[in-house]
């Protein structure tokens, strides 16, 4: 009774395999648009937001002027956000 119980599959449970799959596939479909996004601007979003560096050492690790890496940050999300809406296009509209 004891290991029957322990194995068990609750209602809760279910719920969190769906979360955990929902979370999988919005981290697939980030990083299969991070693929299309200019190499330049994906170095610089993975060091900032996978790697969690500053953006002065981001400067320092591709020996670029600062503003240069702020420019590339913001040119890259820009072309991630256009990639990722354009696939909820497809979806949703």
């Amino acid at each position: 009774m004891k290991r029957r119980k322990r194995n068990t599959v609750t209602e809760a449970d279910r719920s969190d395999v769906g979360i955990m799959e929902m979370k999988s596939d919005r981290k697939l479909d980030m990083e299969h648009a991070l693929e299309g996004v200019k190499l330049k601007y994906r170095q610089v979003l993975v060091l900032k937001y996978y790697k969690d560096m500053t953006l002065a050492e981001i400067a320092e690790v591709l020996d670029k002027p600062e503003g240069t890496v702020k420019t590339w940050l913001n040119k890259g999300l820009k072309q991630l956000r256009d990639r990722m809406k354009r696939k909820g296009d497809l979806f949703y509209g």
